[in-house]
């Protein structure tokens, strides 16, 4: 059943429309490097989110300045960053 509703959901609820870095963004491009799908590319200073995403939100939690959201959805959310440190 997950065969038939996965490409539905990627493409309408999950996608790429509603990423975005907020003025607090420092250009600094780590969005672009954690992203594992490589759908993050810088331009400028600025990155831009193409159609390959599946919301791992590495770029939101792994971004220095939290500039990076979601939406609204996470907007005033803590981020979680994962140090490896057992």
């Amino acid at each position: 059943m997950s065969r038939t509703a996965n490409p539905l959901f990627y493409r309408f609820i999950i996608g790429k429309p509603g990423f975005y870095a907020t003025d607090k963004c420092i250009g600094c491009g780590k969005c672009e490097r954690v992203c594992p799908l490589n759908n993050i590319k810088m331009a400028g200073d600025i990155p831009r989110w193409e159609n390959t995403c599946t919301h791992c939100m590495a770029c939101i939690h792994q971004c220095p300045a939290q500039a990076v959201e979601f939406r609204k959805i996470s907007v005033g959310k803590n981020r979680y960053y994962n140090t490896g440190e057992l």
